[in-house]
């Protein structure tokens, strides 16, 4: 075994000295010993693959001491010194192919070879992990599947290491992340195009905006937008104007006879004044003292002068 003899069941590797001719001269045709046969399988006979001779004591508890390990290709090493014939596996460099070489092939990993490890020394990159059939390999990571993803994304995309997500209204992809959905904020916008054109003062909010409208409109009940208030049909009209008629964003008033609109708010009806008037244009001629009442007028007649019961004027 090795450059020495498996001698007896005892594993006495020191009985023959370390030389192959020591070997062979002190186990020839010596029935109580077991290492006869050909020189160079015994070079690998004594150790399973993967292991050769520990340090210090050649048995331990009676079993050979196998404790140091080497990674050869595909043959085993030999037991001595633990060198390879075929040369060193992938992931392994040195004399007896035990030392890690993420330089050769990157250790046979698929994204990250760490020399500091003696075991499964490959990683993986952010949104892969390592595969459960084999150690080297890495495969992607659903973050879809298995709800990993941001809470703010709506709709789960899985992407190869990674994710993205598809946003509902009013909402859009976080430029920054990729991985999350975020407010539209409109109001930022063009009015016409972002908001709507009949929107007064846009107002934002959480997946949509809304909007304050000014005196006489208000907000449309179906989209974010103000709509003209028709004081006429809901009777919020001023009491004295006696036929409303609405227009965009107030309302105006069609007076009776005797009455004018105001000319300072346009909204009610008020009496006309027929006695500052001219007489013969706006009160009749033959009214000799005009006198004004709410909506028309009357006269005082002279002596021998009566009301004309029929019209305002003097008979």
């Amino acid at each position: 075994a090795g450059n020495e003899c498996h001698c007896g069941n005892n594993y006495d590797y020191q009985r023959h000295g370390s030389e192959p001719t020591g070997c062979i001269i002190g186990c020839h045709d010596d029935p109580t010993e077991t290492c006869g046969g050909e020189l160079r399988l015994q070079l690998y006979s004594v150790c399973p693959i993967g292991k050769y001779r520990g340090v210090d004591k050649a048995e331990i508890d009676g079993k050979p001491n196998c404790e140091s390990e080497c990674h050869c290709h595909e043959l085993p090493c030999f037991y001595i010194n633990g060198t390879c014939t075929d040369g060193c596996a992938t992931g392994w460099r040195g004399d007896a192919c035990n030392e890690r070489d993420c330089n050769h092939e990157n250790g046979g990993c698929d994204h990250e070879c760490e020399e500091n490890k003696d075991d499964e020394w490959c990683s993986c990159h952010e949104g892969f992990k390592i595969s459960s059939d084999d150690w080297k390999k890495c495969v992607d990571i659903n973050e879809c599947e298995n709800n990993t993803h941001h809470e703010y994304c709506h709709t789960c995309v899985n992407t190869e290491g990674s994710y993205t997500c598809r946003c509902r209204y009013g909402y859009e992809l976080d430029p920054i992340t990729e991985q999350k959905c975020i407010d539209i904020h409109e109001c930022k916008g063009t009015k016409g195009t972002h908001y709507h054109q009949d929107c007064h003062k846009c107002i934002n909010t959480i997946g949509s905006y809304t909007c304050e409208c000014d005196e006489y409109y208000a907000l449309d009940p179906n989209e974010p937008k103000c709509i003209d208030i028709n004081e006429c049909e809901d009777n919020t009209h001023h009491k004295d104007c006696h036929l409303c008629v609405n227009t965009e964003g107030s309302y105006t008033c069609r007076c009776r006879y005797g009455y004018e609109l105001d000319p300072i708010t346009e909204k009610k009806c008020i009496d006309i004044d027929e006695c500052k008037g001219t007489k013969g244009i706006n009160y009749h001629r033959d009214c000799h003292k005009c006198i004004n009442t709410i909506g028309s007028y009357t006269c005082e007649c002279d002596e021998y002068y009566a009301l004309d019961p029929n019209e305002p004027k003097c008979i």
